[in-house]
């Protein structure tokens, strides 16, 4: 089958678009990311309160 020009624009009008998934979340998705940032969060409090006194 050799496509003409006369057929591009009924070919072309049947294609899709490309189903694109979602975009990832950022969003930490176990616990581990929580507790390390409040171990975080706690140790920058102590450093700067030792740093105060």
């Amino acid at each position: 089958m050799s496509l003409t020009h006369s057929d591009a624009p009924a070919t072309l009008a049947t294609l899709a678009d490309l189903a694109m998934p979602p975009p990832p979340s950022w969003m930490p998705q176990t616990i581990g990311w929580a507790i390390a940032a409040g171990v975080l969060v706690v140790a920058l409090a102590w450093a700067g309160w030792r740093a105060w006194r």
